[in-house]
């Protein structure tokens, strides 16, 4: 609803129009009544109305001013003058404040105002309208300005270069000046296939990251332009005025200011890969080319990181050379219940510590984690009765997937996290119990009901709740409690997602239950186990002289 203002020193003006009027009817409400306009215009400096109704003369400070100092802080307000004067000086000042309406108080009619009131509102409605349709336009006219950089991104990768006249041209309708240099940069989100599972839209995660990079090279004056081009890879172009180490720790300022507001803002993490600078729109294209099949650096490529472009070099040696060993280490992380689960990820990390350190192809990788997993889902089907319930899913499509050695890291170590869980779940001596915690351990990334599971089992709720308490000596809720704050505990340990990110990996919608929930399992607060679990490694690194 629309604010309205009344100001009068007369206090029967004020009670008759604020008694007599329907403010609610009208679509209105009163935000005040004021005796003196400074009186108002304190009130109007953290409440600005919309709508102003106020007598000229009053002590401390008159209607003439008063509208003279809210129309300076709000250009658009509408304002009715009450007045027992008619001369034409307080006309003229008021029409140069340009006052919609100059009513005097002994003609005053109570319909006439009304009928003012229901017309200011018919004009707020007109300019609220007409800004929306402005704001949509906007919208529509930046979505599309993401678009065609988008294109325009791919077609200098993709397609030759006939004209350098053409693409100038174009390269300008969207921002990118001609024999002006740039500092190509390679933007890759990190962890791109959680986060689409989060946001579940391409087009909304695109355009929300083109917004944000966009408006903060706009605040910093930098005149960059940002385009999407594939998946979790993106440029930013920024003109250079030249090439030297000055303007390379300015860059460098602005990308880490990108990245901490990604972080704390969204929890978003963004590695960014700086090129050459480059002038003419060959040299651009050539630079983009070369960032864009930098396969093996943006696969081991740290996250939230800065880097040079550089041509690593890949490993010669053959890595499923140590196919057995890994695979045995791998398998026993499932089978042997006795392996504290420090000690699994401790393995995990030795492996992917040893795939970066040797450089392997990217695609050897993942090659041959797949194959890994594959042949220990078959032996462990066939050595024992356990089934890995809840991982139908394709091992193919999803390591195919993941671009980056650190993603590998944290999908591995969720992979394992779960199958660990549900070979546990074996041991159990009924089978309904068993499949209950199964099903709890697949659904531990949403809201899980006793209900739900009740049903998921035919179990009536009452008996199932009993039946639960009895085999695992302690009641539903708590136990589920439990798993997701285990869980959280060895996500803040063991990975790098924010607790925002976690705490919705969780099912929490409120990261603040989250919060609290967790500080009641621990004794602490998410952020201040994870500042405790950082000191006690940068303990561990001090070497002892």
């Amino acid at each position: 609803m629309y604010k309205v203002m009344l100001v009068d020193d007369d206090y029967p003006v004020l009670e008759f129009l604020s008694e007599m009027i329907d403010w609610r009817g009208l679509g209105l409400a009163l935000q005040s009544i004021h005796v003196n306009g400074m009186s108002a215009l304190k009130e109007a400096e953290t409440s600005m109305p919309d709508i102003l109704i106020t007598d000229i003369g009053m002590p401390k400070l008159d209607g003439i001013e008063l509208t003279k100092r809210l129309k300076e802080k709000n250009s658009s307000l509408l304002v009715a003058i009450l007045s027992c004067h008619n001369e034409f000086e307080f006309v003229q000042s008021a029409l140069k404040l340009k006052v919609q309406e100059y009513i005097l108080k002994d003609r005053l009619d109570l319909d006439q105002v009304i009928q003012l009131l229901s017309q200011f509102k018919n004009t707020l409605d007109i300019e609220l309208n007409h800004q929306r349709n402005q704001l949509q336009m906007a919208h529509t006219i930046e979505r599309n300005r993401a678009i065609m950089l988008e294109k325009f991104m791919n077609k200098t990768i993709y397609q030759p270069l006939h004209c350098e006249k053409d693409w100038s041209n174009e390269a300008e309708l969207l921002g990118i000046q001609a024999n002006q240099q740039y500092m190509i940069i390679l933007c890759v989100v990190d962890g791109y296939q959680s986060l689409l599972n989060q946001f579940r839209s391409t087009v909304l995660v695109n355009f929300l990251i083109y917004n944000v990079i966009t408006e903060i090279m706009g605040n910093e004056a930098l005149k960059g332009v940002y385009g999407h081009f594939e998946k979790e890879e993106s440029f930013l172009l920024v003109p250079i005025n030249r090439v030297c180490e000055e303007e390379n720790q300015k860059i460098k300022k602005v990308i880490q200011k990108i990245q901490f507001i990604f972080q704390k803002t969204f929890g978003i993490s963004i590695s960014f890969v700086l090129g050459k600078a480059s002038a003419t729109p060959l040299d651009m294209k050539e630079q983009m080319i070369e960032l864009s099949e930098s396969t093996v650096q943006k696969f081991y490529l740290k996250q939230k990181s800065i880097e040079n472009f550089q041509a690593l070099t890949i490993s010669k040696e053959n890595i499923f050379s140590w196919y057995n060993e890994a695979s045995s280490e791998f398998k026993d992380l499932i089978l042997l219940n006795s392996m504290e689960m420090e000690q699994k990820l401790a393995i995990i990390k030795k492996w992917i510590r040893f795939i970066i350190d040797h450089q392997f192809p990217p695609d050897s990788v993942k090659d041959w984690i797949l194959k890994i997993l594959l042949d220990i889902k078959v032996k462990i089907q066939v050595l024992t009765n356990f089934k890995l319930y809840g991982l139908h899913e394709n091992l193919y499509e999803t390591i195919s997937q993941i671009n980056g050695i650190y993603e590998l890291e944290n999908w591995l170590i969720e992979y394992f996290y779960k199958t660990s869980e549900m070979a546990s779940y074996e041991s159990m001596s009924n089978i309904e119990i068993a499949n209950a915690c199964k099903y709890i351990s697949e659904n531990i990334h949403r809201k899980i009901t006793l209900d739900e599971v009740a049903s998921y089992l035919h179990l009536n709720s009452s008996y199932f709740s009993r039946l639960f308490k009895k085999e695992v000596g302690e009641n539903f809720v708590k136990y589920v409690v439990n798993m997701k704050m285990k869980r959280a505990k060895e996500l803040l340990d063991q990975t790098n997602y924010s607790i925002i990110e976690i705490s919705e990996q969780l099912g929490y919608e409120n990261q603040s239950y989250f919060n609290k929930t967790f500080k009641a399992f621990t004794g602490i607060a998410p952020i201040e186990y994870r500042k405790g679990i950082i000191q006690s490694k940068k303990r561990e690194l001090i070497i002892p002289i």
